[in-house]
């Protein structure tokens, strides 16, 4: 039996209310008990105000956030969180019906974990035919099962205990960061000790990207991190990255090839993009 905890599930949107409502109905769905949880929805474009036909449950807050970046989003809703346990996800993402069931069952399961990142499954608009772009995102997107095993997880589908976010223990994300603070803040996680588990059973279901422009702007996006451009040899972008064609080995290798080709494509853009910032040519930014 589960022993039920107080949940806050932090959701930063960004002129996005169409997808955050399909967000939130998966969210009415859970088995998971509606009391035991609560719903922080943080508008990080203040101009973009509410429809009038979007009609927040009860369990629902709704803050306004002004700073830019889902990070500064996410701090806020930290600062009203009431859960001992913190849940993230995007706008875009669709709960699994036990999302929030399972991951208290693994956090109840094993006392010694304190963060958990949950599997993202993509879902796709023709799901017998995918294009290049979708191809890549189904051997690359989201591997959070590598991603835990390095002491990372995305805010896409992550939870943890409150206290983490503490002065004293982990602290905050970076919201200067426009992108990348997930893994700034879980390298800090993992520095400090608080083990994580991958959470396979901790479903979120995310469209698959499908357009050149949203994966070329995501890793443009990526390269504005200065924080991760420190730390990481951003030279090694223009080395091909061999070793991920082992990736899922389930998949026919041609697939593999193709995506492979199109990763190696999107490290060098995001080399040059960060040779832009560092050098000073453009500033990090939402593209």
């Amino acid at each position: 039996m589960v022993d039920m905890k107080f949940i806050s599930v932090i959701i930063p949107t960004y002129k996005d209310w169409e997808r955050l409502r399909l967000c939130l109905d998966s969210l009415k769905s859970q088995t998971y008990p509606q009391e035991f949880f609560e719903i922080i929805v943080v508008n990080n474009y203040p101009d973009d105000t509410v429809p009038s036909d979007l009609v927040f449950e009860k369990n629902v807050k709704y803050l306004v956030e002004t700073a830019p970046g889902s990070y500064a989003a996410r701090n806020c809703g930290l600062r009203v969180a009431f859960g001992e346990i913190i849940a993230f996800t995007d706008s875009d993402c669709i709960a699994d019906k036990d999302w929030l069931t399972n991951a208290v069952t693994l956090f109840q399961n094993d006392p010694k974990v304190s963060r958990i990142a949950g599997r993202i499954q993509l879902f796709y608009k023709n799901p017998e035919k995918h294009n290049l772009v979708e191809i890549y995102e189904s051997v690359y997107a989201f591997r959070q099962d590598k991603a835990a095993d390095i002491g990372i997880s995305v805010t896409g589908n992550m939870f943890c205990y409150r206290y983490l976010f503490d002065k004293d223990k982990v602290g905050i994300f970076n919201d200067v960061l426009l992108s990348g603070g997930d893994y700034e803040w879980s390298v800090r996680a993992q520095q400090k000790g608080f083990q994580i588990i991958y959470g396979n059973d901790v479903v979120i279901n995310h469209p698959a990207r499908n357009s050149f422009k949203e994966i070329v702007n995501k890793s443009k996006r990526l390269a504005g991190s200065v924080e991760i451009i420190k730390k990481v040899k951003f030279w090694k972008f223009i080395i091909p990255p061999l070793r991920s064609l082992s990736w899922s080995k389930e998949k026919q290798f041609h697939i593999r090839i193709i995506a492979f080709l199109v990763k190696y494509y999107l490290n060098l853009v995001r080399f040059v993009e960060s040779l832009k910032i560092l050098t000073g040519i453009k500033n990090p930014n939402r593209v």
